[in-house]
């Protein structure tokens, strides 16, 4: 009777891995989730839209329930985002990976990473108050909804770029990881949204799933933690046929790094 038992456990987990599988490649083939409405000023917009382009393309790629099997491993996730962001300069993101700051923002939740980039030298004290108010950011505009959050987090791109203390690097790397909580927000939402209505029948309301506060902050943390460790390499990169500061790119693999780390175990958690 156990072993009766155990073979049908065994055969239903299956199932439900290959429902998993067939659901989040559907998704993908009919929802483009990469753009979220644009009403803002932020030159770095596109650090956004790339960071949600890399998750839409693991997604395609790998199930959760491959990555699960598979144990991928960090190491696994760079040379993926490697190959996949067209980063010429693979130093780079190797560097971004194996950085000590980095493991730090991939273990500490955002809201006291602000004080622990400070005390390592990574940020000045202007630049931590705003992955502070990031944090406050998504705490509060997540319970209300994507809209809400979208239009704060403009407002706070306006009051980055107007501010007259922060350095230039810190207000790129503040406005990278804002646009990558933006564009998450919306990647999380879409994705939620069209996972409730094919597991469970309905489409989530307009308030979002509470597993997404977490998630959004851990891309925030990865995008400021590569784009720190991206400008203290200095130089450019190159991304595809564009040249860009090697901020900008740690930021945008860096984002999408913890993305998939964190993503995959939430999504497994709260749909199965």
């Amino acid at each position: 009777m156990k072993r009766v038992g155990e073979k049908f456990f065994y055969e239903m987990k299956k199932i439900i891995c290959s429902i998993l599988t067939t659901l989040t490649l559907s998704l993908f083939c009919y929802s483009q989730t990469s753009v979220p409405p644009s009403k803002g000023t932020n030159i770095y917009e596109f650090v956004g839209s790339n960071h949600n382009s890399l998750l839409q393309s693991f997604f395609l790629d790998y199930s959760p329930n491959r990555v699960k099997e598979e144990k991928l491993s960090l190491n696994d996730v760079t040379n993926y985002l490697i190959v996949k962001s067209g980063v010429k300069e693979k130093e780079l993101v190797e560097n971004v990976f194996s950085n000590p700051i980095y493991q730090i923002c991939r273990t500490t939740k955002l809201s006291d990473l602000p004080n622990k980039l400070v005390q390592l030298g990574a940020v000045s004290q202007p630049c931590a108050d705003y992955i502070k108010s990031i944090n406050t950011l998504i705490e509060n505009e997540l319970e209300i909804g994507f809209e809400s959050l979208n239009n704060k987090a403009i407002l706070l791109e306006n009051s980055i770029q107007q501010d007259p203390v922060l350095k230039e690097t810190e207000k790129g790397i503040l406005l990278c990881a804002v646009a990558t909580a933006r564009y998450s927000a919306y990647f999380w939402k879409e994705f939620s949204e069209n996972m409730d209505m094919q597991t469970k029948g309905n489409s989530s309301s307009a308030r979002l799933p509470g597993w997404l506060n977490d998630l959004i902050a851990a891309d925030v943390s990865g995008a400021v933690g590569g784009g720190a460790i991206g400008a203290a390499v200095g130089g450019t990169a190159t991304l595809g046929t564009a040249t860009l500061p090697a901020w900008v790119v740690g930021a945008i693999t860096g984002g999408a790094g913890n993305s998939i780390s964190s993503g995959v175990t939430s999504i497994w958690n709260y749909f199965f």
